[in-house]
């Protein structure tokens, strides 16, 4: 197995800057940082290309401000509309091509009721085509991001995100995934490896035993600790893409206050016991995974 790729996802430290993020995420030892629009601020696209380069990251997978094709149920009522929502973000993909990213994750929204997935399935397919052409104007790949099933996503496993992506006839579509999205699924360490080359990152995590929000994840390794057979199955399969650790663990930011939240540590601590933990986890997906030829 080769040395992975790293990267860390800014969506998981909410009360630092871009700034700071990209400075804590440097020093944690990653190659890549996954910028959240959001985020940016009053910070310029210069002082963010220069402040990237300072720090010798790669940007990696950039979220959109508004990154769901459909509403999801911590959207704000004024961002419901389709139309506007694909408008939105493809002026965000404008915006984030000048930050030369590995992808630009797109996703197809949830409703936060799994008896009443959000919808319809063929906006979805609609809206990433108009998507994936805006993203190939301007020389960009899309990651194309499963959500969880149990959270009322419309798409139910990698298989169905496959065919999605192949039914649009686009070639510069992706398949981004989250171990805490996917881990529930049947059958998804088969699916895993079925479409280990077409995947271009695996946000890592891990899940808690009770899941209380959806803001409520474990460092990689720890709860149910199944993030190395997921590692494992896609290094079978001959994945080739990145890893970007992503632990969401609400402090009140997102309306759950968790009495453990991790957000509630100093960020760059969290960022430093992130990247030990994926570390572990990779040696144990080795050892599960056995030679590679």
């Amino acid at each position: 197995m080769h040395e992975p790729r790293y990267s860390v996802a800014t969506f998981m430290t909410p009360h630092n800057t871009i700034l700071e993020d990209i400075e804590q995420v440097a020093r944690v030892g990653a190659d890549g940082i996954g910028l959240w629009e959001a985020k940016f601020g009053s910070t310029s696209d210069g002082e963010l290309a220069d402040a990237l380069a300072t720090a010798g990251l790669r940007a990696s997978f950039c979220l959109p401000r508004v990154w769901t094709i459909l509403p999801g149920p911590v959207d704000a009522p004024a961002e419901r509309d389709l139309q506007r929502r694909a408008d939105a973000i493809c002026a965000s993909i404008a915006r984030l091509a000048a930050l030369d990213p590995v992808g630009i994750v797109v996703g197809p929204g949830s409703s936060g009721d799994p008896a009443r997935p959000a919808g319809p399935l063929e906006a979805v397919a609609e809206k990433l085509v108009l998507i994936a052409d805006t993203a190939a104007e301007h020389g960009q790949r899309v990651a194309f991001e499963i959500l969880a099933r149990r959270r009322g996503c419309p798409i139910r496993s990698i298989d169905e995100l496959a065919a999605l992506v192949d039914a649009t006839g686009r070639r510069n579509v992706d398949l981004f995934l989250d171990v805490w999205h996917s881990w529930s699924d049947p059958g998804v360490h088969d699916q895993l490896a079925r479409h280990a080359g077409r995947v271009a990152c695996l946000q890592v995590n891990d899940v808690r035993y009770e899941e209380r929000s959806w803001a409520d994840r474990a460092l990689p390794g720890e709860g149910r600790a199944v993030c190395a057979r997921f590692v494992a199955a896609l290094v079978r399969g001959g994945f080739d893409g990145w890893f970007e650790l992503e632990v969401l663990s609400d402090d009140g930011t997102y309306g759950t206050p968790l009495p453990d939240s991790l957000w509630r540590l100093p960020h760059e601590e969290l960022l430093r016991r992130g990247r030990a933990a994926f570390e572990r986890v990779w040696r144990e997906a080795a050892s599960l995974a056995g030679p590679q030829h």
